[in-house]
């Protein structure tokens, strides 16, 4: 007799996930952004992010 072994491996979905929106961002989030996008700045922005300072 052959027994037919299933791998429930096989059966995998490969989905992209997408991002989450900004909406959803939390502070971590910003700065993640801020410094991959605008990293001459991050020195001096990182902090006001932390303590919610607004300019």
């Amino acid at each position: 007799m052959v027994e037919e072994i299933i791998n429930a491996n096989n059966k995998t979905k490969n989905r992209t996930t997408r991002p989450r929106p900004v909406y959803l961002w939390n502070v971590l989030d910003v700065q993640k952004w801020f410094r991959r996008h605008c990293s001459d700045y991050y020195q001096f922005y990182h902090e006001k992010f932390l303590f919610g300072e607004h300019y």
